[in-house]
């Protein structure tokens, strides 16, 4: 799970609580989906989240908290003062219309961020990461017919031709990503499969 939000001397405000969804051994803790909203109850990973970054002394800066839920309870295993990866400032956009991006920029320019409550602009978003075949890539087919599905913002290819696909070990080994909104977080889901589906990495 992860909560994006940004700290401010004040308050902390949590724009999105997502869920993590990583693939098997070997590539432990690899996200291949973000989805929003999460499954769980979100008040205990939000104050975990803000008791951390208060013990850091985080006071004026986006931060990104990735947190386990266990019988403990919830257990912070990262926290860095930025924006989130994986195209999370993209998902929270997509989720609550708050431009994480713009917020950044304001601030490190010395501008003022205006950080308020959110509301959610749809029932469901996600972030479904796309994994090629190992080999060498020579061209990339149906990213147009992927784009055109129902419910998708965007879809990112992250390698030209030539580049040689290796397993899938780490973030870095994933080869896109599509970004899709629903009525739920299951349609969510559905229609960034369906889209993914159109995707063909040909590779040798």
């Amino acid at each position: 799970m992860t909560v994006s939000g940004w700290k401010t001397p004040w308050i902390e405000t949590a724009f999105t609580v997502t869920d993590r969804l990583t693939a098997e051994p070997p590539a432990f803790g690899v996200a291949l989906a973000h989805a929003w909203p999460c499954v769980s109850e979100t008040q205990s990973p939000i104050e975990a989240a803000r008791a951390a970054a208060e013990a850091l002394g985080i006071r004026n800066w986006p931060t990104y908290t990735q947190i386990r839920i266990g019988s403990g309870g919830s257990q912070v295993v990262e926290l860095a003062a930025r924006l989130g990866g994986g195209h999370d400032a993209e998902l929270v956009e997509a989720a609550t219309g708050v431009k994480l991006n713009d917020l950044a920029l304001d601030f490190a320019l010395g501008k003022t961020a205006c950080v308020s409550e959110t509301q959610s602009l749809v029932g469901g978003a996600c972030v479904l990461f796309l994994v090629a075949p190992e080999g060498e890539l020579h061209a990339v087919e149906g990213r147009e017919e992927a784009h055109a599905a129902n419910g998708v913002l965007d879809v990112r290819i992250y390698r030209e031709p030539g580049h040689v696909f290796g397993p899938l070990l780490r973030g870095a080994d994933r080869a896109g990503a599509v970004i899709a909104v629903g009525e739920s977080r299951d349609d969510a889901l559905a229609r960034a499969q369906a889209a993914a589906n159109e995707i063909r990495f040909l590779v040798e």
